[in-house]
């Protein structure tokens, strides 16, 4: 979810604030036919290249950029500069972005320098000004902030008080005074395309006193899996047409994941719905176990084998019931007792399993063995391996 400065929560991609609205004019259609330009590298800047692209190819934002006005031929944007904010550059940042977007966009050049906005943003963030790898997450917050000042509507930003009461109220009323408040300080276009609240909750111990902020942000950092926090696993899919070859895959799923994880991975892949997959841990040709959805993948054996079963129908339909099926081969053996020979009837498990749906009614045992066999016979015996 959104906000915006229309004091509601919506889940819309598009600015909102009338002031800011850049239409889909002659402007935006005719810079949407370049921007298949690089930007060459001042020293070892790769980092900034990479972050300015990202902004570039964000279409509301570079559209806001190029427009346009109509009365006076000017730059939209620069209708709205806040000149005397003292947390921004003056315009010089939105000023040279604006000019950089322009070249990649409408310059018909293949590559150009970003120099004027890295001398602007090392004049006013001096750890930018050399030509020396930094960090580009650092970087582009900068970027946006500065930009986000630079036309701030607010032109004098007055003081707000943000001690908000929860006195049992929802977390609508909560969420959007929050934002009101903050809007008196901070309302521009960037306002309205990239910040959002987020909900904290704090419960006292004692009283059980449940305290709730909303607070703004720009963006989210997650952390990147590494292996270490990441778990490799090995399952074989049995599709329910038996014609197709069983396929062996190995996942990498995160260590905490679970057997509803698994299937997603497999879903993302194969297109089979987790609903229609069971999952089940075979040894020596017998169906041990059926897991489900919440088993923790840690909880795994080193031996244990895990097959994913796809189902012509919903594990969920209440019209039919999953049976597992065992092959097994009738034997007599001996067995001594007391010095003479007995024999002893034992059934031997060979071959593959099978999973099957039987219907609730109308299901006779000729009929179930019909289901048995056309299984059986279009079963394969070799294996497809993909790693993921």
């Amino acid at each position: 979810l959104r906000r915006t400065s229309s004091e509601t929560l919506e889940s819309s991609t598009e600015p909102s604030p009338p002031e800011h609205h850049v239409p889909r004019g002659a402007e935006a259609t005719t810079a949407s036919k370049g921007g298949l330009c690089g930007l060459n590298n001042l020293g070892n800047t790769c980092f900034m290249n990479s972050a300015l692209q990202c902004l570039s190819n964000t279409e509301p934002l570079r559209s806001y950029f190029l427009a346009n006005d109509p009365v006076t031929g000017r730059k939209r944007f620069e209708t709205v500069l806040n000149t005397k904010n003292p947390l921004g550059s003056g315009g010089a940042i939105a000023r040279s972005f604006s000019k950089l977007l322009e070249e990649m966009w409408l310059g018909g050049r293949t590559a150009v320098p970003p120099r004027q906005l890295k001398h602007e943003v090392g004049d006013f963030a001096p750890r930018f000004s050399g030509y020396g790898q930094q960090d580009s997450q650092e970087l582009l917050a900068f970027l946006l902030d500065g930009l986000h000042e630079d036309i701030n509507l607010v032109q004098t930003k007055p003081y707000v008080d943000m001690d908000i009461k929860n006195d049992g109220r929802s977390d609508k009323d909560i969420a959007d005074e929050t934002w009101k408040k903050y809007l008196m300080r901070n309302k521009s276009f960037i306002v309205d395309l990239f910040q959002g609240q987020y909900r904290s909750t704090v419960t006292c111990p004692l009283c059980n006193t449940v305290s709730k902020t909303f607070d703004p942000f720009m963006y989210l950092s997650l952390s990147i899996p590494t292996s270490s926090e990441m778990l490799v696993v090995s399952i074989t899919l049995v599709r329910a047409d038996p014609s197709i070859p069983l396929c062996k895959y190995k996942l990498r799923v995160a260590k905490q994941g679970n057997i509803s994880d698994m299937k997603m991975e497999i879903q993302n892949v194969t297109k089979i719905k987790q609903s229609d997959m069971v999952a089940v841990g075979i040894e020596k040709c017998v169906i041990e176990r059926i897991y489900d959805d919440a088993f923790v993948l840690t909880d795994l054996g080193d031996k244990d084998e895990v097959y994913i079963y796809e189902l012509s129908h919903s594990i969920d339909n209440s019209n039919y019931i999953v049976v597992t099926v065992q092959h097994c081969e009738e034997r007599i053996i001996p067995v001594k007792y007391s010095y003479k020979e007995y024999p002893k009837q034992e059934m031997i498990p060979f071959g593959f399993p099978l999973v099957i749906e039987v219907p609730k009614v109308e299901c006779t045992f000729g009929n179930l063995y019909a289901m048995i066999e056309s299984q059986c016979r279009g079963q394969g015996q070799f294996f497809h391996h993909r790693e993921l």
